[in-house]
């Protein structure tokens, strides 16, 4: 599997448990998906905690989720147990075992770490999970222009994803990817998606401590594609 096992340990460990709809995730579906009534049928992959199920079961969806740790897949079962038989432990970047088509399939992060040739993977399995003209939300993809793109204390895996960070925001947090415009673009592409929406976001923290008082910035992308 290239799930980063380091995420296993730290959900064994009760951290990253993120528990409230992710606020750019709730912004772009109510504006690009503009769902209406029941029967969405929507694939989170890479569910986490399982932040964004009630924001979708608010909406009257068919929930469905994959993520590749056993830890966190039985926590969120116990916590929604309607939706128990729809959230399954596996590595969406080898295989999305859903007989079902997708309205809507999201991503809030999960994708992004991952090696290149693991993404292109996972892309072209999400294309053929969604139903003509399904929309594909990727939210927080790290960029290129992200502080810890150009650290050094890492280990270098391609010309976008890197490893082993030994400080900084993503020690302990396994394979990272990192997305410039002309990349993100490309691999969508490939994987027969049409781009419909595309936004980066920069932030720059002047209160972190780590970096001699130079602004620590933190970028990201957006985007919605369909597919054609």
């Amino acid at each position: 599997m290239t799930f980063s096992n380091e995420w296993e340990e730290l959900y064994k460990d009760k951290k990253h448990m993120s528990v409230w709809p992710w606020s750019d995730v709730v912004s772009y579906v109510m504006r690009y998906v503009k769902p209406q009534g029941n029967g969405m049928k929507v694939l989170e992959v890479g569910f986490g905690a399982g932040a964004n199920v009630p924001f979708f079961a608010r909406l009257g969806a068919d929930v469905y989720g994959i993520d590749g740790s056993p830890t966190i897949v039985e926590a969120v079962k116990q916590q929604y147990p309607q939706y128990a038989p729809n959230l399954i432990c596996g590595d969406f970047t080898k295989e999305i075992p859903f007989c079902e088509e997708f309205d809507l399939i999201l991503d809030r992060g999960s994708i992004t770490q991952n090696n290149s040739a693991s993404i292109e993977v996972a892309l072209r399995l999400i294309y053929d999970k969604l139903k003509p003209s399904g929309k594909f939300i990727g939210i927080d993809w790290f960029s290129k222009e992200h502080h810890c793109f150009s650290q050094t204390d890492c280990v270098i895996l391609d010309d976008c994803a890197r490893t082993d960070f030994r400080s900084g925001y993503f020690e302990k947090l396994g394979v990272v990817h990192f997305s410039d415009k002309e990349n993100l673009e490309g691999v969508l592409h490939r994987a027969g998606f049409k781009l419909e929406k595309l936004e980066h976001k920069t932030y720059k923290d002047y209160s972190h401590g780590d970096y001699d008082n130079a602004a620590y910035v933190c970028a990201t992308w957006n985007f919605v594609a369909v597919r054609k």
